[in-house]
């Protein structure tokens, strides 16, 4: 005897075309979310990083590992500029808003570069530049490691300020670093070295240490008074 055919729940399978073709009753279309790039949020980018190039430059610059960015960073109160404990970190000259009135101009170091003894008259074309092309650079702001003996370099640097009569100021850093006896021994020579050039004007010297949070009060006064020529 024939077998009957076995009851199953499944739908009847139907031609090609039937089965292809769409149901009658849609669902809601589903709406297409277009991503949407909206520009940088200024509010938080660091303050110092908004920068108006058309204000007054003030300059900082020393021998590579003095503690340049170190130094931008505790008087902007922001961490902005690169620090390492490796020398020459800085490479190129970077801008940070300090006010409404004041750029500061992060500088490359200049302790490894390598220069001829002629140095004083043949400092690196770039420096040579922006001293004396960029008229909106109004002071510049030579920062030492008083943990160490004076180097000639230094010396040479400040030197070579004075014979072109560019405007700036000796800032001492490291000052916890230095034991006391040595730190005013230090301080002595770099004294009597400043005493021996012909400053057209008052020569500011300060004492700043990072690491402690000290001196940057008296120096920010000084800043403040910066103003364009």
């Amino acid at each position: 005897m024939p077998r009957k055919p076995l009851k199953t729940n499944k739908p009847t399978k139907g031609t090609r075309s039937q089965r292809l073709e769409k149901p009658k009753k849609l669902g809601k279309p589903v709406k297409k979310v277009e991503r949407k790039f909206k520009p940088k949020d200024m509010r938080n980018v660091a303050p110092a990083l908004i920068v108006a190039p058309s204000l007054p430059k003030a300059a900082f610059i020393g021998r590579s590992n003095v503690g340049k960015s170190s130094l931008i960073n505790f008087l902007l109160n922001q961490n902005v500029a690169k620090t390492s404990k490796h020398p020459g970190k800085t490479r190129e000259h970077t801008l940070f808003r300090y006010s409404d009135k004041l750029n500061f101009l992060d500088m490359p170091g200049y302790g490894y570069a390598k220069v001829r003894k002629e140095r004083r008259n043949q400092w690196d074309q770039d420096l040579l530049k922006l001293f004396f092309e960029d008229s909106l650079l109004q002071h510049v702001f030579v920062l030492i490691d008083i943990s160490i003996e004076p180097m000639k370099i230094d010396q040479d640097f400040a030197d070579w300020l004075v014979e072109h009569q560019i405007p700036y100021s000796v800032v001492f850093t490291k000052t916890d670093k230095a034991k006391q006896q040595d730190k005013a021994k230090n301080l002595n020579e770099w004294n009597e070295y400043l005493e021996t050039l012909r400053h057209p004007y008052e020569l500011g010297i300060f004492q700043v240490s990072v690491h402690k949070k000290q001196g940057a009060g008296e120096l920010r006064n000084f800043i403040n008074l910066i103003k364009s020529a």
